[in-house]
């Protein structure tokens, strides 16, 4: 069994989810979790579900926001080009 602070901290997990500038990057720290999780569990660490839980919501958390991000850029880019065509055609 491994003491306890042979584990990567979660709040370094966490980081490195919110380090992820987009759903792609994000989609690989599924991986990460799932395997810090299966590490956890097979090295009898009791509150492993807890853990899982919260590692979860706080990739939820980070797809939302990513989601959010990418919704503002393309409404932002939508208004340019409208922007733009209204000038060309005013021109």
């Amino acid at each position: 069994m491994k003491h306890h602070h042979d584990f990567t901290q979660v709040s370094r997990v966490i980081n490195i989810m919110n380090s992820c500038e987009n759903q792609i990057q994000l989609f690989s720290c599924k991986n990460l979790i799932e395997n810090y999780i299966n590490d956890l569990e097979f090295n009898g660490v009791v509150n492993h579900d807890d853990v899982r839980r919260c590692l979860y919501r706080k990739y939820n958390e980070r797809s939302e926001t990513l989601q959010a991000k990418n919704t503002v850029k393309k409404m932002v880019n939508k208004k340019r080009v409208i922007k733009k065509v209204l000038e060309s055609v005013n021109a």
